[in-house]
């Protein structure tokens, strides 16, 4: 497996560059342009912890899934011991 392909395959990745990509190009527009500084710092400080949610709600939700993932085979597991024992699992409660 290609580590750089699966970095670019990144969601959380992806939205990183974005947001350096976006925050760069803000900084140097109004430094250039001739805009108030302290606008841009205030923008640049606005968007970068909205991306940080997004990023922080697509960690928890990969979480998620590989929790869940877990409890399947986990089942699946437990599935297959009852039916070698042929003996019915316990009902669910």
């Amino acid at each position: 497996m290609n580590p750089i392909k699966v970095l670019f395959d990144s969601r959380k990745f992806l939205l990183l560059i974005f947001d350096v990509v976006s925050s760069l190009a803000i900084y140097f527009v109004g430094k250039y342009a001739g805009a108030a500084v302290e606008d841009l710092k205030f923008v640049v400080l606005v968007i970068q912890p909205l991306w940080l949610l997004v990023v922080g709600a697509i960690a928890a939700q990969n979480i998620a899934g590989i929790k869940a993932k877990g409890s399947i085979e986990e089942a699946k597991i437990y599935q297959d011991t009852c039916i070698k024992e042929k003996s019915a699992p316990p009902p669910v409660a």
